[in-house]
Order: C-alpha cells, then structure tokens, then sequence
C-alpha cells in the first residue's frame, strides 16, 4: 500500500474550486470554502486493471478543509493562492496510521488576453510545502516544492445559458518526482440566475517509465496517471453567497486509488 502514496494524495488534494479562464475584475474577488471527503479500498494497478488495495483489507480515507481565492489586482491580472489542511488514513487489518495538517501552499496570477466569446488565460502556480514531516505515513505531500503553467480556455455560447471550458498544464515537481502533463474539460450552464451546474473530465500524466518512483521520506511511493469525471451544483443563497456540492470518481488509471470524493463548499463572489 506505501507505493500508493502520492498517487492518493493526488485525488485527495486536488480540488475542482478554480474559476476557470476569466479574470476578476479589478479589486473584486472570488474565495471559497470547501469540506471534501475521499476514500478508497481498491486501485488501478501498473496494468490499470481496478484491484483490491491490499491483502489485509487496506482502506484508505482523506478528509480536507480547502481555501481557494482569487483577487482581482488589475484589469486582466488576477492573483491566486489555495492552502488545505486535512486528516488522512491508512489502515489494514493490523495497524491505522493517521496523519493530519496543512498541506501545500499554493501561490499563483493569470492574465486573461482575450475579451469576447473566447476567453484565452496563461496561469502560473508555486507550491511551497508548508512544514509538514514527508516521513510520515501517510504523507501530507511530496515535501518539495512545485512549479506549473497552464493555458486556460473559456467559451461562451450565448445566446444559450451554457459555456465550455478547458485546459492543458504542465508542472514540475520537485525531488525524484517526475514531471506532470494535465488536462481538464468542463461544460456549465446557467440555466437561472441563481443556479450553476457542470460536469468535467480531468486527467494527469506522469511522465515517467512505470517502473519508476522515488521517495517520501521513508516511503517508497510509485508514480500513478489517472483519469476522473464529475460535477458541481451551485445555488446562490443570498447576495454574494454561493453553496455547491462536488462529486468527482476516478474511472481510469494506473498506480492510483480508485475511489471517489465528495464535497460541499460556500462561496464569495464580488
């Protein structure tokens, strides 16, 4: 179960709070908070073939508090920063192993270029480990810093209440972590004003052999790629206020958990 390490971190951690391609306007903003919940018994394994986790009836369960905000600094630019803490677990038909705190610090801007029905917006993103021991198991990251860009696209198709988004990244991850390639396709509608809706498919690249891997401390992890579908409904609740529930599975992969996550989140938008 320890190779799975960063693979499950990777589908507990990541969350589908961006606001997509389009900037704030200049001193308005956008921050959320959002409760998330992930467990797992089963994976993909090298061959991407869904198995159980373990021989001892291995479990694995996440669950994280994340703040995400974007602040409008000037017309187009807009800054970004994410932080999570969280409780994870790991246990077997033996031991539970707990770890809980904060996890990276995410730090980031966008520029958007283009104006119109097509929206075109270059991000950049920092991850700082934010102190955290990597020998612990399970591990609350990598325990080195990362690097990411990303282009992002947004379409809108007015005159019908819909839109379509995505995205291509690339991160570098530091120690002996290989390199990542990312995707993500959205469709949203807005079919009143106070309501929201989308479904996504996303996916992360590792690019490395399968039989490579590395280190988290004392933990031998090896490196996973996955594929995940879900979706967000969003009801506004008064004035800037904004509650929304996520679901998200993984339905293909290899060296990643097979689980899937909920979440419920309030928003802020002005």
């Amino acid at each position: 179960m320890r190779w799975l390490a960063t693979g499950l971190l990777a589908l507990c951690w990541a969350g589908e709070i961006w606001a997509g391609a389009w900037s704030q306007p200049q001193g308005g903003y956008y921050a959320k908070l959002s409760g998330i919940h992930y467990s797992t018994a089963e994976v993909f394994n090298d061959m991407g073939q869904r198995a159980a986790m373990g021989m001892d009836d291995n479990q694995f369960r996440a669950r994280q508090v994340l703040a995400y905000g974007e602040y409008g600094l000037r017309e187009r630019l807009t800054l970004t920063g994410q932080v999570g803490a969280g409780r994870l677990v790991s246990e077997d038909s033996f031991v539970e192993r707990i770890t809980w705190g904060l996890g990276d610090v995410h730090l980031g801007a966008k520029y958007q270029l283009t104006e119109g029905r097509l929206v075109l917006s270059p991000q950049v993103d920092v991850a700082f480990p934010s102190g955290y021991n990597r020998d612990y198991d399970p591990a609350l990251g990598t325990g080195y810093s990362e690097q990411g860009a990303r282009l992002l696209a947004g379409l809108s198709l007015y005159p019908l209440p819909l839109y379509a988004g995505g995205e291509v990244g690339y991160k570098l991850r530091g120690g002996p972590f290989s390199n990542q390639v990312s995707y993500f396709v959205e469709l949203g509608a807005t079919p009143r004003p106070w309501l929201f809706a989308k479904g996504f498919v996303a996916s992360v690249y590792t690019l490395a052999a399968d039989s490579e891997g590395g280190l988290v401390g004392v933990v031998q992890v090896s490196e996973g790629d996955f594929t995940e579908v879900g979706g967000n409904v969003a009801v506004q609740v008064a004035g800037p206020l904004w509650i929304d529930l996520l679901w998200k599975m993984v339905f293909k992969g290899e060296n990643i958990g097979a689980g899937s996550s909920l979440g419920v989140g309030l928003a802020l938008i002005r």
